[in-house]
């Protein structure tokens, strides 16, 4: 159940309503004590000077404009912000946009401005109408109400500050940037049971010539979110069984794709067939898009996105597409010092309980470079600092494998000398590339 909450969590994050809702009820709670406090301390409050000194009446008109100020201050806000995020979204692709409803600041500018007109709106209800019925004026009620006038405006300043600077080349790659880190951490090594032993992984390839016992098929389309491994390995140690998961985060699969087969020498004699696909559907979490909960690619293929748009001829700004490699390389290394967990996965008694899909180094640089690599050919700045990365990494990539991607990749880079035309940028470019292959050598 872990990983089903931490998948809603996540796609609550990602939502723009649920933090305002929830400050929109502590609006309604502050309220509802400002006019307790009021009915019972009001006498002893009426003469300090710092709350509202007027009428019920003024007091109605201030409620009443500030509340038609917050809608007219939120809509305005807002209308802004969706015609920067169309900008932001046709130059950098639509991928950056889940990174701006996940922004936290955004959220509690919303938060602000429809707790301040919730707060009005429920004040004004317990306002008397007649000034004349000698009602006490709730003098904390209205000033508290002003106080959060003055909060939404300074809100407001700080909103079109935040808007001016996300909407940044720089500030966006560096969101892309913390959100892959963020992936990488919670990843590697990835909580999937206990380390096995070491002679566990030579059991794999029995499995995958092994006939199972029962496969579980999807239901519906989407794109693998998360994998509840550990009800998987629970169920998997209750009934005795070898589960293969053929499917990894971040792939899409369709009706009828295979996502689990069962090995064991029976199956589970108190689930039928279709409980038994049931319960394996709910080990793979899907979903309509993909997201960086488990899926290191999709933080690394945002950053490779927006270089490769900003070196389209309609944008064409190799110095974000630099920028892009500078933090694809940082990623690259973060990930090169960390243990990639096994396939393998035990139980508290050793025994082999699952076998999983996983990206490993070679997966996730490819999707780093290649595209970086074909697109920014023509680009003499963009080449050389695709070979430049490869030396800085090169003292981190402990692995034989990793160290065999860099000199692939390497070999596939000197490729592209020919599209360079300029003998300077030649020269250039096979100075970087000799330096990157003495740093692997």
């Amino acid at each position: 159940m872990r990983t089903r909450w931490h998948n809603l969590l996540e796609r609550l994050r990602a939502t723009l309503w649920v933090l305002p809702a929830l400050l929109a009820c502590g609006a309604a709670a502050l309220a509802e004590i400002a006019i307790w406090v009021d009915d019972h301390f009001g006498s002893a409050l009426e003469n300090l000077p710092v709350l509202y000194p007027g009428g019920i009446e003024g007091g109605r008109q201030v409620l009443t404009t500030l509340a038609g100020s917050m809608v007219s201050l939120t809509t305005i806000s807002f209308s802004v912000m969706m015609v920067v995020l169309t900008l932001a979204s046709n130059q950098f692709g639509p991928r950056v946009l889940r990174n701006f409803t996940a922004d936290r600041f955004y959220q509690i500018v919303l938060g602000v401005f429809v707790s301040t007109f919730a707060y009005c709106l429920l004040v004004l209800g317990h306002l008397s109408a007649d000034e004349s019925t000698g009602a006490p004026v709730p003098r904390l009620t209205i000033s508290l109400a002003l106080v959060l006038a003055l909060g939404s405006l300074a809100t407001l300043i700080a909103f079109i500050h935040h808007v001016a600077r996300s909407v940044q080349a720089s500030y966006i790659v560096l969101r892309a940037h913390h959100e892959t880190c963020r992936t990488i951490a919670a990843m590697f090594p990835e909580e999937l049971g206990d380390e096995p032993p070491s002679d566990v992984d030579d059991r794999v390839a029995d499995y995958a010539d092994r006939e199972p016992h029962f496969t579980i098929h999807a239901d519906r389309a989407g794109y693998v979110q998360a994998l509840n491994v550990e009800d998987l390995l629970e169920f998997a140690a209750a009934h005795d069984l070898v589960i293969e998961l053929t499917v990894k985060p971040g792939q899409f699969i369709t009706r009828d794709t295979e996502l689990a087969r069962l090995h064991g020498d029976s199956l589970p004699n108190d689930l039928d067939e279709k409980q038994l696909c049931a319960t394996g559907r709910s080990w793979v979490l899907l979903g309509a898009e993909r997201t960086g909960e488990q899926d290191c690619q999709y933080g690394v293929r945002q950053l490779t996105e927006i270089g490769v748009r900003c070196l389209s001829p309609g944008i064409n700004d190799p110095v974000t597409a630099v920028a892009c490699i500078d933090y694809l390389t940082e990623n690259l290394i973060s990930l090169a010092r960390r243990a990639f967990p096994s396939r393998c996965r035990v139980d508290e008694d050793n025994q082999l309980r699952a076998i999983v899909r996983r990206d490993d180094f070679a997966d996730i640089a490819d999707a780093a470079f290649d595209n970086l690599r074909h697109y920014g050919r023509e680009h003499p700045e963009v080449a050389c600092r695709l070979a430049d990365s490869l030396r800085i990494l090169a003292p981190h990539l402990r692995r034989p494998a990793d160290r065999a991607w860099a000199e692939r990749t390497l070999a596939a880079l000197r490729l592209e000398i020919d599209q360079l035309t300029a003998e300077r940028d030649r020269q250039a470019f096979a100075t970087a590339c000799d330096q990157a292959h003495a740093a692997l050598a």
